[in-house]
This record gives structure tokens, C-alpha cells and sequence, in this order.
């Protein structure tokens, strides 16, 4: 489960790191629909990158972006399909407002 500051921040975001490079085509999110909060996750960018140092200063360029979902997302779950396939070892979700950043569960969908 992932969660950011109480009161909420601008674009807070969770990174997750393969540990090994991946040919990533979609990423699901999964909301805390059970107890609480499901509606705080909205405007979705998902980026992939070879490196944490790219995620960085490089997330916005065309070749990294996976794909966004703009609005609130489901309830229950959203799967974010990549545009193209793109390689990479780390994945972040940012959530392009201001926010809490409450997720149940990322998946992560390549080879």
C-alpha cells in the first residue's frame, strides 16, 4: 500500500524499481475501494525509465511516457495500456494534482 502526507502535496508519486530492465506495455492500479479513499486518485502519468536519474529530469519526454489517465479513476481498479511498449527497470505513478497518493496494490505488466 502506498500513501503520501496527510494533508496532501502537490504531484506526489511512488516509484517502483524491477531490479532488471522489462519490456513494460501496461500498468494497473489498484484503489483502496474496501475502507476509504478511492476518490483520491485522479490524473494518473505513468513514466518508465532506464534509470532514477531519467525519471527525474527526463519523465515528460515522449519516449518515457507510458500513458495518462486524466480524471478520476475507477473505484476499483485502472489499467493504463502504454502507448508503445517501452523498456525500461523503473516505473513511477504520479498523480498530476494535489493530493494524497492512496494506492492498494501497483502491477507492473511486461517481460
Amino acid at each position: 500500500m502506498a500513501h503520501s502526507k496527510e494533508d496532501g502535496e502537490y504531484q506526489p508519486w511512488l516509484r517502483v524499481d524491477l531490479e532488471s530492465l522489462k519490456c513494460i506495455w501496461a500498468v494497473k492500479l489498484v484503489n483502496r475501494y474496501a475502507d476509504c479513499c478511492w476518490n483520491r486518485t485522479a490524473n494518473a502519468l505513468i513514466t518508465v525509465a532506464l534509470s532514477e536519474q531519467e525519471i527525474f529530469y527526463e519523465s515528460e519526454k515522449a519516449g518515457n511516457l507510458c500513458g495518462y489517465h486524466g480524471g478520476q479513476l475507477s473505484r476499483y481498479n485502472t489499467t493504463i495500456t502504454c502507448i508503445t511498449a517501452i523498456k525500461g527497470r523503473f516505473v513511477q505513478v504520479l498523480l498530476n494534482t494535489t493530493t494524497i497518493l492512496n494506492l492498494y496494490e501497483v502491477e507492473v505488466h511486461g517481460l
